[in-house]
């Protein structure tokens, strides 16, 4: 059996964290500090108190769906699947992601 893919990936923006990409990549936080950061993020937002950028190492089975990070004002960056790096990415449409 073919071992499942597990796509790890930076995001990255200043605007209000897009929850609803969690439910649409099938996504969650890597480790304790990505979940510290993006709850207290969170908060400051609630409060209205949040400023400058935040950053949030993400895991998922699936493809980091780019253009809609970007749409929210957030960036994908420093994408592995199964822990080797990839410069391309290449979707479903034909399109292609480079970094």
């Amino acid at each position: 059996m073919a071992q499942p893919k597990v796509y790890a990936y930076t995001v990255g923006g200043t605007l209000t964290f897009p929850l609803d990409m969690l439910r649409y990549d099938n996504c969650w936080p890597a480790m304790g500090v990505d979940v510290d950061a993006l709850g207290n993020a969170l908060a400051r937002y609630a409060e209205r108190t949040h400023k400058g950028p935040l950053t949030v190492r993400m895991l998922s089975h699936k493809v980091p769906t780019v253009a809609r990070w970007e749409s929210f004002g957030w960036s994908v960056s420093d994408v592995t699947v199964n822990g080797e790096r990839l410069n391309t990415l290449r979707f479903a449409d034909g399109s292609v992601h480079l970094w």
